[in-house]
């Protein structure tokens, strides 16, 4: 075979493989529209996938704030009702007396104000932080950190709030200064679960 040969067929084939990869008008069309509509419906994904996950993070944001909001409204309402709760039964006049008594007339006064003002725990202490009586058990168990957590700050006028741990639970509680008269004569503590 001559070169003249040679190219002649090599030309025939270049002609014959760009009839068989040609491809029609339509088709081209057809598949770069359709490569143009699926990059726009990927990046329309991408943008309402961004606009979904600012909008969900907002959301559970403000709800965590609201949410957070709530509970220190119900803590505040609840150390306010045991201030309350604490002030009434400090003011009571003849609580001064009821501790010159013994423990079991003691507990039944403040087992009676427990059923009537409704708190979980009722403690009294003496001035010098030692518990007289309190009503989650029989017995007048001492408080290792009393005078300093809680009659101390009671006797500073403003009334203490914050949480106790007993042996058998947590408590929610506020402090108050029991007076007869002018004179501090211990301080009264309610407590809720």
């Amino acid at each position: 075979m001559s070169m003249i040969d040679e190219e002649a067929s090599l030309g025939s084939v270049m002609e014959a493989a760009q009839r068989t990869y040609r491809i029609p008008l339509r088709w081209r069309i057809l598949l770069s529209s359709s490569a143009v509509l699926v990059v726009l419906i990927v990046c329309m994904l991408a943008f309402v996938n961004f606009q979904a996950r600012s909008f969900v993070s907002d959301r559970i944001s403000a709800d965590l704030t609201q949410g957070s909001k709530r509970i220190d409204s119900t803590v505040n309402q609840q150390f306010d009702e045991l201030r309350l709760i604490a002030r009434l039964v400090a003011s009571i006049p003849y609580l001064s007396a009821l501790l010159g008594t013994d423990l079991p007339t003691i507990k039944d006064f403040l087992r009676d104000q427990q059923q009537n003002l409704g708190p979980d725990l009722l403690i009294v202490f003496d001035r010098n932080g030692q518990v007289v009586a309190r009503t989650d058990l029989d017995r007048a168990e001492q408080l290792p950190e009393a005078q300093v957590d809680w009659v101390k700050p009671a006797l500073s006028g403003k009334g203490a709030v914050g949480m106790l741990r007993t042996k058998s639970a947590f408590y929610s509680c506020a402090a108050f200064p029991a007076a007869a008269g002018d004179v501090i004569f211990g301080v009264v503590l309610a407590g809720k679960k």
